[in-house]
């Protein structure tokens, strides 16, 4: 199957205009919009005008415009005369080909989940995730790639990718980062032959009733290795059947590694390593400072020691009850 990318590039330039907006077009089988190139090289995504679009309000940021109910003239592929008509237009104004790259696939895997007429929902969190994302692109970088590895990593070695990437956190800086009613998981990752973490008290004080495991994985920063960008591309095709966890994925990346994010993707773990490494543990079974903490003191942060601390959620432990538990050791 053909790239959006390579759909793309595969488009002639269209002449531009001072009426209209001008675009040369292509439409695959299945497909209910068209994937544009406008008259400076930049990738567009075509959606046909529809009443509840076009009341959404626009966008207009310096790396993404979007635009209802605007006249355009399309040249579609292997057409000899143009056509006229109101389309919803999500337009990438990047000249850079990695956000162009980015842009486009954002919508691999969603083009065929766009009804005609458009569903407004759909339109609307896709504008809403990519708005986020082009911004997050000019945002220092939340956390480090090492914790966003290992957190990918897990998820696309479980046996429920879905299930995990819908409990991943909104916002990479939450306590836990995966949470399912009442059931958090946190993932730590340490370099080095020592299993030492650093954990807030929060993450393994949950409140009453609310049950917490820590995936625990040793890395090793590896040439050749397995990269950040191809673990983030393979998470995004094991939930290629949902477009908004695709998008969700997409997302919490950019947020997560900000304007770092292009020299991120290439970093690159021991995927033995850490696949041999990874367990779980209970968190009440992980070191922690002595209870009650003093009058006056909170945001209580130290480092943990779980070299020789034995694993304590097994298999034969977790019950229907443990979707998120259950998912993480399926991936060990």
């Amino acid at each position: 199957m053909t790239s959006l990318w390579e759909a793309f590039t595969g488009l002639s330039v269209p002449e531009s205009s001072e009426e209209t907006l001008s675009f040369a077009a292509t439409h695959g089988d299945g497909w209910h919009a068209l994937v544009a190139k406008d008259s400076e090289c930049r990738p567009a995504i075509l959606i046909r005008e529809s009443t509840a679009a076009s009341g959404a309000a626009p966008v207009s940021l310096q790396n993404l415009r979007v635009e209802h109910s605007m006249l355009c003239r399309v040249r579609r592929e292997g057409a000899v005369v143009d056509e006229e008509d109101r389309y919803s237009i999500i337009n990438c104004m990047a000249h850079d080909i990695a956000l162009q790259k980015l842009f486009l696939g954002v919508f691999e895997g969603t083009l065929m989940k766009i009804t005609e007429p458009p569903s407004a929902q759909l339109i609307t969190e896709i504008v809403e995730r990519l708005v986020s994302m082009f911004l997050a692109a000019a945002q220092p970088a939340q956390r480090n790639v090492q914790g966003l590895w290992a957190e990918l990593f897990v998820i696309y070695r479980s046996s429920s990718p879905k299930t995990l990437v819908e409990a991943w956190h909104a916002d990479p800086t939450e306590i836990h980062d995966f949470s399912l009613g009442s059931e958090r998981v946190e993932v730590k990752s340490a370099r080095g032959p020592k299993r030492e973490h650093h954990f807030t008290l929060a993450q393994l004080r949950p409140p009453l009733g609310v049950s917490a495991t820590i995936v625990s994985l040793l890395v090793s920063r590896i040439a050749g290795g397995l990269s950040l960008g191809s673990l983030w591309a393979d998470v995004r095709d094991a939930v290629s059947g949902y477009p908004t966890l695709r998008l969700k994925v997409d997302q919490l990346c950019m947020a997560s590694l900000g304007e770092a994010w292009e020299a991120s993707r290439s970093e690159c773990f021991d995927a033995g390593v850490a696949a041999r490494s990874l367990r779980l543990y209970d968190c009440s079974d992980i070191p922690s400072v002595e209870l009650p903490i003093p009058h006056g003191v909170s945001d209580v942060r130290f480092r943990a020691d779980l070299t020789n601390v034995e694993a304590s959620i097994v298999e034969t432990r977790l019950t229907p009850t443990d979707p998120l538990a259950t998912a993480c050791l399926a991936s060990a």
